[in-house]
């Protein structure tokens, strides 16, 4: 097919290029841009019959960057927006010669090829229709798609073969997919590095999205976690939520039951009052009269009880509030006393001793554990309502303040290890 020279300014990248790509930076970008100005645009744009490219969207972000005005553009026609990505990114692959290496865009470019091929993630066999076939035609990847040289091999059929083609193990294949299904704060933290990928297939994508909403609002998500250390702080999460879900409903039923009897007693008014008025009989006007008292009296208690609950979250509040004000206050104490006296270090978590990490993580989670004390309290009566009234982000709060002395210990003891007679160093 003959290429065309085209304006540089008339053409437009493909709207999801993004989701299955990056665009090449650092130095690589600078060894690109001087082989264009070097030796220009050697293999043509591949592009759409409404000039949107398919293949070439480096090579056009360069002519930009340079001023370049035309670019020769080979004009291919397509019958459906399928046969355009599984192009775009088949060539793509081609042209960098793997895989992108985000997590995120792989899980996308598996889920795109699977439907487009028709792998199904039950069986992996695909669907037998005109669309693959008419897909199956003039198809141009080898065994992988990263593969320069082109013969015309049957295209994947299975999931085992799509994996291969993309260069990837079934293992690897899996962990991509298991990243899709999460909320983007988690699939950011696996990109950038922070979480294992791997926890996406064994641990996150079980947890619902209002649980992984939680799990990220108890991480630092600049920071680095074992498996280990999200496991654990799952399992205190659901721990956590388990019990006071019980709490909730116990009183959820219990509020319903007071609704059940004023209906009843409700009801019961309403049959003495039609009686009183059909029959005017003054017995039935003392029921009457018995009635509305028993009413009166199951509403102040229903009030009484409605009130006693906003005291006692109140309460409780303020309860856990002082607890973790004076256990913030006395490691404020010691923290502002130890840098006093210890020279400030560069030193960082990752950069400490097998040991003295071990002792950290112990250290550390002792201090995450300092809501446990709180809990306590359950043992006076008194406080007791208070506690199992206080709705679940309360705790949430509570465990953000103890993640937050958490951190402080962790700057505390990276001046401790930083220094020649520290504790972690005999």
């Amino acid at each position: 097919m003959e290429a065309q020279l085209l304006a540089v300014d008339s053409l437009s990248p493909h709207p999801r290029n993004n989701d299955f790509f990056d665009d090449i930076t650092g130095g690589k970008w600078d060894e690109f841009l001087e082989s264009v100005k070097a030796s220009g645009i050697i293999e043509p744009l591949v592009i759409t019959q409404n000039k949107v490219v398919v293949s070439g969207h480096q090579r056009l972000r360069a002519c930009k960057e340079l001023g370049i005005k035309n670019v020769y553009c080979i004009v291919r026609s397509y019958k459906s927006e399928d046969e355009i990505l599984r192009d775009l990114i088949e060539t793509n692959i081609q042209q960098r010669g793997t895989i992108s290496s985000s997590k995120k865009k792989q899980a996308l470019i598996i889920q795109t090829l699977e439907r487009i091929y028709g792998i199904r993630n039950t069986a992996g066999r695909p669907k037998d229709d005109e669309n693959v076939k008419k897909l199956s035609e003039n198809h141009v990847n080898l065994t992988r798609f990263s593969d320069k040289e082109l013969t015309n091999p049957p295209p994947p059929r299975t999931k085992a073969q799509l994996a291969e083609a993309l260069g990837l193990s079934l293992e690897q294949y899996a962990t991509a997919k298991a990243v899709l299904p999460l909320i983007p704060d988690l699939q950011d933290m696996i990109d950038e590095g922070n979480l294992p990928a791997t926890l996406a297939r064994h641990l996150l994508a079980r947890l619902t999205e209002q649980e992984q909403l939680e799990l990220v609002k108890s991480l630092d998500t600049t920071k680095r976690y074992t498996a280990a250390m999200v496991q654990r702080k799952v399992t205190e999460l659901q721990s956590a939520d388990a019990g006071m879900e019980k709490k909730i409903e116990a009183l959820e039923r219990e509020r319903d039951q007071y609704k059940t009897d004023i209906g009843l007693l409700e009801e019961k008014l309403r049959s003495l009052e039609a009686q009183d008025n059909k029959a005017g009989n003054e017995e039935l006007k003392e029921k009457l009269k018995s009635a509305q008292a028993d009413l009166i009296q199951q509403r102040e208690n229903a009030t009484q009880y409605l009130e006693q609950l906003k005291a006692a979250k109140s309460t409780a509040e303020q309860i856990k509030q002082a607890a973790l004000d004076k256990q913030k206050e006395e490691y404020e104490k010691i923290i502002s006393k130890l840098q006093a006296s210890v020279p400030r270090s560069q030193v960082t978590f990752d950069e400490l001793p097998e040991q003295d990490k071990e002792q950290l993580n112990d250290f550390c989670y002792g201090i995450n554990q300092g809501r446990v004390a709180v809990h306590y309290l359950m043992d006076d009566k008194d406080a007791y309502i208070k506690i199992l009234s206080l709705p679940p982000e309360k705790l949430k709060e509570l465990e953000f303040d103890a993640a937050m002395l958490k951190d402080q210990a962790i700057k505390l003891l990276g001046l401790l290890a930083a220094t020649p007679n520290s504790i972690f160093k005999k």
